[in-house]
């Protein structure tokens, strides 16, 4: 006897907390191993009743449901998916420590690739909110093999790609951006993603605006200089644009151009690290 599960990875952000994303890649029917001898119908039935839950945001009854299943069957392979469920509704209620444990003890007993790639996707979406962008990376680069060429998974991809040059490694997110634009010509990161590949250096900047009349640029760098922030006019600096682009510091990390951007912002509101 068997029967059929379908997962639905959903996207959205937990109130109060607007830098956790909670992606997830659409798995249509994942099928469920159960049979004479494996986990009861019983126990599946609520794990399909904990996902129905899930989407329609009842996640308290939902958790209740799925914790049920992994206290009466705590080893079992298909256990893995109310985890998974849990953590999920963790995830929506704000509660990110709960939410990765259970997204450790999920990948403890799946069996199912694809499930084995949506945890570690989630994983990787937390240690994105926490700016942990090495952590991150690591996370999400276990969860390429089964990563469907669906929607969600193009968001999945492009912060892969954006921690991998936060990390510092360039060279590394460069291919994962090629993948998303490949895969997900029309999706929304598609310009992002291609804005982003393009940058051929290996430091970070901070862009302080651009400038269609290359004196008016000048101007500005000039007047940045002025107030103690060394900043350049670079003409055609977005591969091939008319435009000029007026940019501050040379960062060798991330981290250290993100410390700066207040100090810079005092001067240009709308300043932001490239790339």
């Amino acid at each position: 006897m068997s029967h059929e599960h379908r997962t639905r990875l959903t996207a959205g952000r937990v109130a109060g907390r607007p830098r956790l994303v909670l992606l997830a890649v659409a798995a249509p029917h994942l099928a469920m191993l159960s049979a004479c001898g494996q986990m009861p119908a019983g126990a599946v039935g609520q794990i399909e009743q904990a996902d129905g839950l899930v989407r329609s945001g009842q996640y308290d009854v939902a958790a209740r449901l799925c914790t049920r299943v992994i206290t009466d069957y705590p080893a079992h392979a298909d256990t893995a998916e109310a985890l998974y469920l849990r953590g999920m509704c963790f995830l929506y209620q704000g509660r990110v420590g709960p939410a990765r444990s259970d997204f450790q003890a999920g990948l403890r007993l799946a069996k199912r690739p694809d499930l084995v790639s949506l945890l570690y996707a989630q994983l990787g979406n937390i240690d994105f909110s926490a700016e942990a962008w090495s952590s991150a990376a690591e996370q999400y680069r276990r969860a390429m093999p089964n990563l469907p060429r669906r929607a969600p998974s193009d968001r999945v991809l492009y912060q892969y790609a954006v921690a991998l040059q936060r990390a510092g490694r360039f060279d590394e997110a460069r291919p994962v951006f090629t993948r998303l634009l490949g895969e997900h010509a029309g999706s929304r990161y598609a310009e992002p993603a291609r804005s982003k590949r393009a940058w051929s250096l290996d430091y970070f900047m901070i862009q302080c605006g651009s400038y269609s009349d290359i004196g008016r640029a000048n101007e500005a760098a000039s007047e940045l200089r002025r107030r103690g922030i060394e900043a350049l006019a670079i003409p055609g600096a977005s591969g091939g644009s008319r435009l000029t682009a007026v940019r501050a510091g040379k960062y060798a990390t991330y981290t250290a151009a993100a410390e700066d951007l207040g100090r810079i912002r005092a001067a240009v509101p709308d300043a932001f690290v490239l790339p």
